[in-house]
């Protein structure tokens, strides 16, 4: 594939297959997007649609739901230097909801403590750089759909120029039209440029870049610690350029934050993480079993946010929580450990992490995008399903792609309020569609994305 010129037109059934494969992508997007704004339109909730989600993409309106609970901890510990007690004081006794690892203050204190920058340049600075994110997982997605294509039974790596644009145009447009995508960037989320991270692994891996998609994801675990399961996972699969480039990260980043801010503090993330799987959020953006089973018992306010609490302590949801995580954190890191792994086979590791988290809000599903453009060529050219196939893939993105709380949260003091786990319940599918995919693929000895 590589041998031809890219600016040579490709064979007829390759040209087939990408028109085909991105009509259908456009069709899928645009009809979510359009079923999304009529129906919440006819409820009298337009307002709070998809799209105008995304409208405010073009605006300077973002929010610091990461950046400001990061700036009062760098700022507390700055003033504190002596301190021990870090997560006490802030987590538990200010409420201050600082659910990250110490790990994740370097992005904004080694510019501040080594390089003597402003707290108040860094910040308008990560602005910018997740406000390009947003195109920039666009791109990954035109990329990582163009070599899944060529991986088809009739694929083809040239694509023509005029293709190629069509392309990127249509990636861009469909991050920003991307629920999770858009909702973290407004909320003004760190997790905006770990779903760029992500996704630019999942490229790296598609392209044979076992080293840099390590490397990228071990980017995503100084923010996200549970998701050094990967290391694990990567090592059960012999995976060792991954593997070594991820625990340097981790490693490199645990030893500087030990010595920005002691051990004790450090170590003391633990009891948060304790706390978080002991409560979880009954808020409806909280999309995860923790989430599920706070809000069929009742057990704290799913529709009001409050900055300061979480549920309260329930045996039940406790159990459901424990077992949940165990389980698919298992399933991460033991299915199908003998293939060689694929984008398809890393895919299911971090939807399966994502899942697995007490708290998986909203916009951490936005590593769903990029898992669709390495799904679709391949779902369209070997239907696993059958018939249903494409059924099941646009009712999995319509669930995961689009904005239906203002919807569903008038169901939240009823038996119904099950329908406000929509996100999860079409993340539980794609990762069952993804799963089937790369299993046959491996079965039939079939090249894969």
């Amino acid at each position: 594939m590589s041998a031809h010129p890219m600016n040579t037109p490709p064979s007829f059934a390759a040209r087939r297959q990408q028109f085909r494969c991105w009509r259908f992508w456009l069709l899928l997007v645009v009809g979510a997007t359009a079923l999304n704004d009529v129906v919440l339109r006819l409820a009298g909730l337009g307002a709070d649609s998809t799209i105008r989600t995304a409208q405010l993409l073009l605006t300077n309106q973002s929010y610091l739901d990461s950046w400001a609970p990061m700036l009062k901890a760098s700022d507390f510990l700055i003033a504190h230097p002596d301190t021990s007690t870090f997560y006490q004081t802030i987590f538990f006794e200010q409420r201050v909801k600082f659910q990250y690892p110490l790990t994740s203050l370097l992005i904004i204190d080694i510019p501040r403590r080594l390089l003597g920058v402003d707290a108040a340049v860094i910040i308008k600075l990560l602005l910018y750089l997740s406000r390009l994110a947003v195109p920039a997982i666009g791109l990954a997605f035109a990329a990582l759909m163009k070599n899944a294509l060529a991986e088809t039974r009739s694929g083809d790596a040239r694509t023509g120029l005029l293709n190629a644009w069509i392309a990127v145009g249509v990636g861009v447009l469909s991050a920003a039209l991307f629920y999770p995508i858009a909702r973290s960037e407004v909320l003004g989320q760190i997790q905006t440029l770990m779903t760029l991270l992500a996704a630019l692994a999942l490229l790296a891996w598609q392209r044979g870049a076992r080293f840099t998609s390590g490397l990228l994801l071990g980017l995503c675990c100084v923010v996200k610690p549970h998701w050094a399961v990967l290391l694990a996972w990567a090592v059960l699969r012999r995976q060792w350029q991954f593997a070594s480039a991820a625990a340097a990260v981790m490693c490199g980043s645990l030893l500087v934050a030990w010595a920005f801010y002691g051990a004790g503090n450090v170590l003391g993330y633990v009891s948060v993480v304790e706390f978080i799987g002991r409560h979880g959020e009954s808020f409806f953006a909280n999309q995860s079993v923790n989430g599920l089973v706070n809000r069929m018992l009742f057990n704290g306010n799913n529709t009001e946010w409050d900055a300061h609490a979480f549920a309260p302590f329930h045996p039940v949801v406790y159990a459901a929580t424990v077992s949940s995580t165990v389980i698919l954190l298992l399933f991460a890191l033991l299915w199908r450990r003998r293939d060689e792994p694929t984008a398809l086979h890393l895919c299911v590791a971090l939807l399966a992490l994502t899942m697995a988290s007490p708290i998986a809000w909203e916009h951490h599903y936005g590593v769903l995008f990029p898992m669709y453009a390495l799904a679709l060529p391949a779902m369209l050219d070997r239907r696993p399903l059958g018939s249903a196939t494409l059924p099941i893939l646009a009712l999995t993105y319509l669930l995961t792609s689009q904005s239906f709380s203002p919807l569903t949260n008038l169901l939240a003091q009823t038996r119904w309020n099950v329908l406000q786990s929509y996100q999860l319940f079409g993340a539980a599918l794609m990762l069952w569609l993804v799963a089937r995919l790369a299993r046959d693929s491996a079965r039939h000895g079939a090249a894969t994305p």
